[in-house]
């Protein structure tokens, strides 16, 4: 009994009163299993070798008792009394916190929390590993991405939350840039603005504007152009209002053949009478015949020409009034 006894203690580290009472049993236990018979079946708590944690009731033959006892076994069915078997409390469950109470009896925790914060996935703890399990949901699961500019936000198929963007909603200035470097973006009240750039020209004859390839500011001058081949053009830097000025030509009714010598004036002057009296060419029969221009065909000679030069004579004068 005593050995029994013994072996309990240092394998199981039994309470001091309740080992008593065990050997006790036991020692009852073996008195009346003297007088059993062969084929007498007892029950004892089994510890395994080399796996003592896994105890056990078993029933075996009443011959094979003592072999067991001198293992560690003991009569009688496994005391189901935490403060002895530290094991008796486990549920088999990783997921939970095997516990034992002062009283000898089992606590268990609740499972672990493994909810993730995310709609969009089923949470669960796996018993037999004690991982967490977050699995995607199924169907049609609003959600909130958190973003303004979304709508409506609903569950992919891979447990992310996903929204559809709003038209024109902005959260930050960099979303609202239009490519454009002479623009200054920036989103206010969830609204993108593109201002232009403000380019200041030095004085009122000078056309400031943004460089779109760079974003600065370039002055040129005013275009005060009325095509008109006729007038000096030209811009007044007092109020910045396009002059427009005739030009006088001089002219020549010498050489047998032109109409105007345009090789007298300046080069606005020959653009000018070009406009107001455009020569024409003609191509002579004659040999001994001149082109008189203006339209007027060919003649023989300067006085056959009279009425042609006489024309660039009110030509010029169109050109230069009074």
């Amino acid at each position: 009994m005593h050995r029994s006894l013994a072996l309990i203690v240092t394998a199981r580290r039994l309470m001091r009163p309740l080992s008593f009472a065990l050997a006790c049993v036991a020692s009852l236990t073996l008195v009346s299993l003297s007088s059993a018979g062969t084929n007498d079946k007892v029950t004892i708590c089994h510890f395994p070798p080399g796996n003592p944690a896994n105890y056990q009731t078993i029933t075996i033959g009443a011959a094979a008792l003592s072999a067991h006892l001198a293992h560690g076994d003991f009569p009688g069915s496994c005391a189901n009394d935490c403060r002895l078997f530290g094991s008796v409390c486990d549920d088999e469950n990783l997921c939970t916190t095997d516990t034992c109470n002062p009283d000898g009896t089992c606590a268990h925790s609740a499972p672990r929390d493994c909810d993730d914060g995310i709609v969009c996935t089923a949470d669960s703890c796996d018993p037999a590993i004690g991982n967490c399990v977050n699995t995607p949901v199924t169907g049609l699961v609003y959600c909130d991405d958190g973003n303004d500019c979304t709508s409506p936000d609903t569950c992919t198929n891979a447990g992310t939350c996903q929204g559809t963007p709003i038209t024109g909603c902005c959260n930050t200035a960099a979303e609202c840039d239009d490519g454009n470097l002479c623009t200054s973006d920036g989103c206010a009240n969830r609204s993108c603005s593109n201002t232009p750039v403000t380019c200041t020209a030095p004085d009122l004859c000078t056309v400031a504007t943004c460089n779109p390839l760079d974003g600065t500011c370039e002055n040129a001058p005013k275009s005060c152009d009325d095509g008109l081949s006729c007038t000096a053009d030209s811009c007044n830097p007092a109020d910045g209002s396009c002059q427009h000025t005739q030009v006088c030509c001089s002219y020549s009714t010498s050489g047998i053949g032109t109409a105007c010598n345009y090789y007298r004036g300046s080069a606005t002057c020959q653009a000018c009478l070009q406009a107001q009296c455009p020569l024409a060419v003609t191509a002579c029969n004659d040999a001994a015949q001149y082109n008189c221009g203006c339209g007027y065909g060919c003649a023989y000679g300067n006085p056959g020409c009279a009425a042609q030069i006489n024309d660039c004579t009110q030509c010029a004068s169109a050109c230069c009034p009074g």
